[in-house]
């Protein structure tokens, strides 16, 4: 950059009130010198040394501003009569500097501009890392499958040269979001096969239970016909001396209870294996509409903290707060809508 074309005039401080205000032609001249030196410069705000030479310019031009406005403040207060004359042109080039000092500060107002929004994006971009962290710890843990997604989202995010000076900080906010998101996801698979264990086991025992109860009521119901033959048997061997067509009677009757003493215990045995079915497939049913529930109701209040941090501009953990206490009754008058 030429460095006379960033000069100002050089004899603007011998200019005399009289010179300037009383000669409309003479101040156009010497404005027109100032806006030719200011504009002369080419602007370079792509360097810390060009964003200087812009804010220099500026401030020369304000400052002759300030000398020539001076000038004419003291020439109307020695000259009353031509008070307002002085004054509009006072305006005037009180206007006209101001826009030539906007008009050369431009560029490095546009950079300044541009390099603070460019640092906000990279800033957001950590601070939506680090916010992946947030949902962790809410009052309903997450799954570790739904950890998983979110350690392959944090893992998508690409750290290079495009975050540029903001590279080494975002690569920490990831490695230690990714950091804590597998520690919570190994916690809560332990936590998750434990439970799975668990359940197992206790259908495992339901079932073993049930079976021994069917195998006992079986025996039992076995036993009774067995001792109700043999009673009936030995009824009919001491009337067997009668005549033969009362005990061929009484052999058709025992026939007859022996098959109905055994249809009855296989009819009581299967009303058995029918309530316990019954009773088994309501308690899993019932188990089944709480766990719909327990998520349908924890997909709502993530849902409504999502929409609430867009909404009011606050923090996950701040909408989190916000949505467990309107759920436990907190809040007066607000309720949450399953």
């Amino acid at each position: 950059m030429n460095e006379s074309k960033q000069t100002l005039p050089a004899n603007l401080t011998r200019v005399t009130a009289a010179e300037v205000f009383k000669d409309a032609e003479r101040l156009e001249e010497i404005l027109s010198e100032i806006e030719t030196a200011a504009r002369s410069i080419v602007p370079d705000k792509s360097t810390a040394k060009g964003r200087k030479s812009i804010a220099s310019v500026a401030a020369k031009v304000a400052r002759s501003k300030t000398f020539l406005d001076g000038l004419g403040k003291d020439l109307v207060s020695g000259l009353k009569q031509k008070a307002g004359e002085v004054d509009a042109q006072r305006r005037m080039l009180r206007d006209r500097l101001d826009a030539l000092k906007e008009e050369v500060r431009r560029p490095l107002t546009e950079w300044e501009q541009a390099e603070a929004d460019r640092q906000a994006k990279h800033r957001d971009g950590i601070t939506r890392i680090q916010a992946a962290v947030g949902g962790i710890d809410a009052p309903i843990p997450m799954s570790s499958i739904a950890l998983a997604a979110r350690i392959a989202d944090i893992e998508a995010v690409e750290i290079n040269e495009t975050w540029e000076e903001f590279q080494g900080h975002a690569q920490q906010a990831k490695d230690a979001t990714l950091f804590r998101l597998h520690q919570q996801r190994e916690q809560t698979k332990t936590r998750e096969d434990a439970e799975a264990r668990a359940e197992a086991e206790r259908k495992a025992r339901e079932e073993q239970e049930r079976q021994e109860r069917e195998e006992r009521i079986a025996r039992e119901a076995e036993e009774r016909a067995k001792q109700e033959a043999k009673a009936e048997t030995e009824r009919l061997e001491r009337e067997r001396q009668e005549a033969v067509q009362r005990e061929q009677e009484a052999e058709r009757r025992a026939e007859e209870a022996e098959a109905r003493a055994k249809q009855e215990a296989e009819e009581a045995a299967r009303q058995e294996r029918e309530r316990i079915e019954a009773q088994e497939q309501a308690r899993q049913e019932e188990e089944q509409r709480r766990a719909a529930d327990r998520e349908h109701r924890a997909q709502i209040h993530r849902d409504a903290a999502a929409e609430l941090c867009i909404v009011a501009d606050i923090t996950v953990e701040q909408a989190r707060g916000v949505i467990t206490a309107i759920a436990r009754g907190q809040i007066p008058n607000v309720s949450i809508s399953y």
